[in-house]
């Protein structure tokens, strides 16, 4: 007879690569590359996090009139932008003229990161980041929470929220998103996040 946890173990690590790598979890855009649906999740008590109502992205500024054609099928009804009011005033947002969203401006840390002080954490990445999503909740607590409450009311769905590169601010909210899920699945995701792509 075979070994029971091991046979449990391969099918775990089957279902987790095919939720991670499902064909419908990124979104090919041409001028925004980590556009990415959350759904698919399976959470503590059983349940899945729904397809097509969730999604992460980078820098939506970028959007091409391409790239607009491509998500008009999914039928975004909010936009939460995560990125400070400078990189908002220096850099522009969701083009809101072109394709009509309710739009959310929620800056989740002071400031952005000094790149300098990033590299000098180069080895200790996880401790860099540690510290810093203790410090998103220190400064930017309420925002947090006030984007969670977007996201969870349905009328607002399908959302997005995103930030400059779709990474650190935007792994932070996609956590706190999917509170609940079993955490080798969202440990998954950051793993998808950071395969490269092609662009």
């Amino acid at each position: 007879m075979g070994n029971p946890d091991k046979a449990q173990r391969s099918r775990s690590t089957t279902t987790v690569d095919e939720v991670i790598d499902h064909p419908h979890r990124h979104i090919p855009l041409t001028a925004v590359h980590n556009f990415r649906d959350i759904g698919g999740y399976t959470t503590a008590d059983g349940r899945r996090v729904a397809w097509r109502k969730v999604f992460r992205a980078d820098g939506l500024y970028r959007l091409t009139a391409e790239d607009l054609e491509l998500l008009r099928p999914l039928g975004l009804r909010t936009v939460i932008d995560l990125r400070t009011a400078e990189e908002l005033q220096e850099r522009g947002t969701f083009p809101v003229d072109r394709y009509p969203v309710e739009f959310h401006h929620f800056s989740i840390i002071d400031r952005t990161w000094d790149m300098e002080e990033a590299r000098k954490w180069s080895e200790q990445q996880s401790e860099f980041l540690r510290e810093k999503y203790h410090l998103m909740l220190e400064q930017g607590g309420d925002f947090v929470g006030a984007a969670l409450r977007v996201i969870a009311d349905s009328k607002n769905s399908p959302v997005v929220f995103h930030c400059a590169a779709g990474k650190d601010r935007t792994g932070f909210g996609g956590r706190a998103s999917v509170v609940g899920t079993r955490r080798r699945r969202r440990h998954g995701g950051r793993r998808l996040r950071t395969q490269p792509r092609s662009r």
